[in-house]
């Protein structure tokens, strides 16, 4: 297992991946109902964001026609937590970039805002030759929603996952409208 950060200094680190055949696992260590979040930005220009079809809008995506992703319905096979949502990616090949976030059920639905880190959350990304690497939360700032990091897919030869690890406030609108999947949706 690789970490490519465990301190805010290390904010910035890039690693190359694979761009297909990835699990983006969201794992946290705290008493609360977390949530995995992909935000992406396609080559073609559509953007949209994958997370659970429970919430309003929701859209679990889609393994076998773009966006080439989807949330995981249950544990998968050796990666069962309890504390634990997979998200699996086939190719980023129509991609720009992927933004993979995170966000806490339980202090939306309490109304609370609160530093996300405190939860112990990270994000460890799982290759087909089994290389892991983990980016933990380390940004003290509260919020709801916190961006860890992202697949910059802007050149297609050289994908790199890059630690982002900031607490934002998302404008939905920016991530919606534009979207267009295969499949009949």
């Amino acid at each position: 297992m690789v970490e490519i950060v465990n301190e805010p200094a290390r904010i910035g680190q890039q690693v190359r991946v694979p761009g297909h055949g990835l699990v983006v696992s969201l794992r946290w260590g705290a008493d609360v109902e977390m949530d995995i979040m992909a935000l992406y930005v396609a080559r073609d220009g559509r953007i949209g964001r994958i997370y659970s079809k429970v919430y309003p809008g929701g859209d679990s995506g889609n393994l076998h026609c773009f966006p080439f992703m989807q949330i995981a319905d249950g544990p998968l096979t050796g990666y069962g937590m309890r504390n634990q949502e997979n998200l699996l990616i086939t190719t980023l090949e129509a991609m720009r970039e992927v933004h993979i976030a995170a966000f806490s059920y339980t202090d939306l639905a309490m109304g609370r805002t609160e530093a996300l880190a405190a939860y112990r959350v990270k994000v460890a990304v799982r290759s087909h030759g089994a290389i892991t690497h983990e980016i933990p939360l380390v940004t003290p700032k509260a919020g709801h929603l916190a961006m860890i990091c992202m697949f910059d897919a802007s050149n297609p030869l050289r994908i790199r996952l890059v630690n982002v690890n900031e607490v934002v406030t998302l404008d939905m609108h920016r991530w919606s409208g534009r979207e267009k999947h295969c499949c009949g949706r």
